[in-house]
């Protein structure tokens, strides 16, 4: 394994987790939209699972509060659950780690029977450590068609995030 590093601005859109030098790509990755207390600020941080053990969770949440702000809400859209990411036991004590968890919290069981990964649940994890509630949005992404996954059928399409802001009396 190579080792992972949660580098950048998640902020402006330019969190990338870098893997021995090399980027990796979003098509991948868990999109979480961030939203403050103080402005009405959508923001996203995304990351595999090397970059939720790396941390990413915390180095977005931790951007937000250098600027003296607080994360109120996240949102997680599509992504790979349980039934669809096998994993291994290693690797998932790494994320766990990452994300401030116990691994039977964060892991799970594919359709087969094999031990999983369960991402909604990671990131879960990691926001609820700094008492932020999670919403997840979305079936999984390689049991639904409709969603793109490289990881079940190596497609290469990519998913967009988009945001509507609506004013509040």
């Amino acid at each position: 394994d190579r080792p992972a590093e949660a580098v950048g601005d998640p902020l402006r859109g330019g969190f990338v987790e870098r893997l021995a030098g090399e980027e990796q790509r979003a098509q991948r990755r868990q999109v979480v939209l961030l939203q403050e207390r103080r402005v009405v600020l959508l923001q996203h941080a995304h990351g595999g699972w090397r970059g939720l053990a790396a941390g990413v969770i915390d180095v977005a949440l931790d951007a937000v509060a250098e600027r003296g702000s607080t994360v109120v809400a996240a949102v997680l859209g599509p992504v790979i659950h349980p039934c669809c990411y096998e994993f291994g036991t290693t690797d998932l004590h790494r994320v766990a780690a990452g994300v401030h968890a116990d691994p039977a919290q964060i892991s799970g069981r594919t359709s087969a029977g094999t031990g999983a990964l369960d991402v909604p649940a990671a990131v879960r994890a990691g926001l609820a450590t700094r008492d932020v509630h999670l919403d997840v949005v979305g079936p999984c992404s390689g049991c639904d068609l409709r969603w793109y996954s490289h990881r079940v059928r190596n497609d290469l399409a990519r998913h967009a995030t988009v945001v509507s802001i609506e004013a509040v009396a």
